[in-house]
C-alpha cells in the first residue's frame, strides 16, 4: 500500500525524466536572427577605431626614381653604347600616380622616345650609340643622359655624365714571344664624373677554344696589366683572346626626391698573336 497523498516512487523518477530542461529567466539568446544582428552591433562597437582599412594596391607615396644601364663594347677603332633606362614617376601625396609631360629621354644630345609606358606611368627607353675613336690621350666619351622632368616634384632631373676606358695598344692586336709574359696597356685617366662612380671591379679574361684563364680585382684596373706565361693557355692555337670587363655603379640622390640609380660595363678586347718559335 503506498502512502494517502503519494506517487508511487517509479512513477516519480518517470516523471522527473518527461521533464523539460529549466529555462532560466533573465538570460540573452543570440541563436536567432535578432541575436546575431545584436552580436554584429556589439563587435561594431568593440573594434570601433581599432580597424584602418587600406587599398593594398596602392603604395605609398615615394620618389621618382631613374634606372640607367650602359653596356659599353670596344670596337677596332671606336666604342659601341647600349643604353636602356627606366623612369619610375613614383606617386604623390594625392595617392595618384605623378605625370611625365614631356617623356623624351636626351641622350648625348639626340631626342630618345619611350618604347614601353606602363600603366603606372612608367617609361622605358633603349638606344645605341657609337663613341668615336678617342685622341692619343684621355678617356673615350663621354655619355650623357638627361632624364625627363615630372610633375608635382620641384628638384631638377639628375644627369649622367660617364666616361669610357680606352685601350692603348693601338691596333688590336697583341703579339706574343714563345713562353714570354703578356703586357696590355690601358688608360684609367678620366675627367670629373657625374654621379662619382663607386666600388668599380675589373676581371681579365684569357681564352682560346679549348682553354680560359681569369684574373681581377677591385678597384680600377692597372695601366699595364701583366699577365705571366705560366698563367697564359698553353695549346697549339695560333691565337687567344684578351678581353677586360669593368664594371662600376652609382647612387645620386640630391634632394632624395628623384633618385638616379646607374650602372656601367665595359669591355675592352685583344687579339693576342703568338710568334713562332725559331727553328
Amino acid at each position: 500500500m503506498t502512502p494517502r497523498g503519494r506517487l508511487p516512487s517509479n512513477l516519480v523518477h518517470a516523471s522527473r525524466r518527461r521533464l523539460p530542461p529549466a529555462r532560466r529567466t533573465g538570460a540573452v539568446s543570440l541563436a536567432g536572427r535578432g541575436g546575431r544582428a545584436a552580436l554584429l552591433a556589439l563587435a561594431s562597437v568593440s573594434l570601433a577605431g581599432c580597424l584602418d582599412f587600406l587599398d593594398p594596391n596602392l603604395p605609398p607615396p615615394g620618389p621618382a626614381v631613374a634606372q640607367v644601364a650602359l653596356f659599353l663594347e670596344d670596337q677596332t677603332s671606336a666604342t659601341s653604347v647600349d643604353v636602356r633606362v627606366s623612369v619610375i614617376p613614383g606617386m604623390g601625396q594625392s595617392g595618384d600616380f605623378r605625370k611625365i609631360p614631356n617623356d623624351t629621354l636626351i641622350v648625348n644630345g639626340s631626342k630618345v622616345s619611350a618604347t614601353t609606358v606602363h600603366n603606372n606611368g612608367t617609361r622605358d627607353y633603349q638606344t645605341t650609340l657609337v663613341l668615336p675613336g678617342p685622341p692619343q690621350a684621355g678617356a673615350a666619351g663621354p655619355v650623357v643622359l638627361e632624364v625627363p622632368a615630372i610633375a608635382g616634384i620641384d628638384e631638377a632631373p639628375p644627369e649622367l655624365r660617364w666616361y669610357a676606358l680606352r685601350r692603348l695598344d693601338v691596333p688590336d692586336s697583341v703579339a706574343l714571344t714563345p713562353a714570354g709574359d703578356l703586357f696590355l696597356h690601358v688608360d684609367t685617366t678620366k675627367p670629373p664624373e657625374t654621379p662619382v662612380p663607386a666600388n668599380p671591379q675589373w676581371v681579365l679574361q684569357l681564352s682560346t677554344p679549348a682553354h680560359a684563364f681569369q684574373l681581377g680585382a677591385d678597384g680600377l684596373p692597372p695601366t699595364t696589366l701583366h699577365v705571366p706565361a705560366e698563367f697564359i693557355p698553353a695549346d697549339t692555337f695560333s691565337f687567344l683572346t684578351a678581353s677586360l670587363l669593368i664594371a662600376h655603379g652609382a647612387r645620386l640622390t640630391p634632394g632624395a626626391e628623384y633618385i638616379l640609380n646607374a650602372s656601367l660595363s665595359q669591355r675592352l678586347n685583344w687579339t693576342v698573336l703568338r710568334k713562332a718559335p725559331p727553328p
